[in-house]
C-alpha cells in the first residue's frame, strides 16, 4: 500500500520501489504504446490498467494528488491564520483612530450621513438591534435540559425562544439569559465584487 508523507514524498513497499522509480510523469507515451500493442484500437487512445504495474502507477498518482491536496490545505490554513493575526494587530493599532476620525467627518458634515466612503470600502456606523443572549451556560443548562433545548450542549436559539415566551408569560427571564441593549457597531464594508461582463 502506498502512503503519502510530508513534502509529497511517496512511501512504497520494497517490491514496488524499483517500479515507482521508473514511473515518472513522462510515463504516458510508453504506457499508451504498451496499450496499443496489447489492447484493442478503441482502448489505445489512453493508458488502461490491466496488470499489477498499472495498479502501482494508478496508486502512485492518487497518492501524489492526495499528498498535494493535504499540503495545500495545510499551507492555506497557515496563511489564513497569519492574515487573521495581521488583521487583529492592525485593528488594535488603528480601529479607534479610524472610528474617531469617521465620527468627526460625519459631524463636520452635519451628520447627514452615517458613513464615509473610501476607494477600498466604506467606514460607517450602524445600529445593531438588541436582543437576548445566553451568557451563563452553566446556569441555563438544567433549564435547557428540562425544556428539551439541548443536544450535547444548549440549543441556543430554542432556549432563547423559550426564554422570551417565559418572559411574556411570567415577566421573568430564565436563568443564564440577559437582555442586551441596542449598540452602535463600527466597521469597514468592502464593495461587492462585480460579475464579469456586468
Amino acid at each position: 500500500m502506498i502512503a503519502t508523507a510530508k513534502n509529497r514524498a511517496v512511501i512504497a513497499p520494497a517490491d514496488a520501489v524499483e517500479l515507482l522509480a521508473t514511473l515518472t510523469d513522462s510515463d504516458a507515451p510508453e504506457l499508451i504504446k504498451k496499450n496499443q500493442e496489447n489492447g484493442t484500437p478503441e482502448q489505445s487512445d489512453r493508458y488502461h490498467i490491466t496488470d499489477k504495474s498499472g495498479l502501482e502507477w494508478y496508486s502512485r498518482k492518487l497518492a501524489q494528488i492526495r499528498g498535494e491536496r493535504d499540503s495545500i490545505k495545510e499551507q492555506a490554513a497557515k496563511m489564513i491564520a497569519a492574515l487573521d493575526a495581521d488583521e487583529t494587530r492592525l485593528k488594535g493599532l488603528y480601529e479607534e483612530e479610524a472610528k474617531a476620525t469617521t465620527a468627526a467627518l460625519l459631524q463636520a458634515g452635519g451628520n447627514r450621513r452615517k458613513s464615509v466612503e473610501t476607494f477600498f470600502g466604506t467606514f460607517g456606523f450602524r445600529t445593531v438591534p438588541g436582543g437576548y443572549a445566553v451568557t451563563d451556560t452553566d446556569a441555563a443548562l438544567p433549564h435547557a435540559h428540562a425544556l428539551g433545548c439541548t443536544k450535547t450542549t444548549i440549543a441556543t436559539e430554542a432556549y432563547l425562544q423559550a426564554a422570551e415566551a417565559k418572559l411574556e408569560e411570567t415577566g421573568e427571564l430564565l436563568p443564564g439569559v440577559a437582555r442586551t441593549d441596542d449598540r452602535e457597531a463600527f466597521g469597514l464594508s468592502l464593495p461587492s465584487k462585480r460579475k464579469k461582463g456586468g
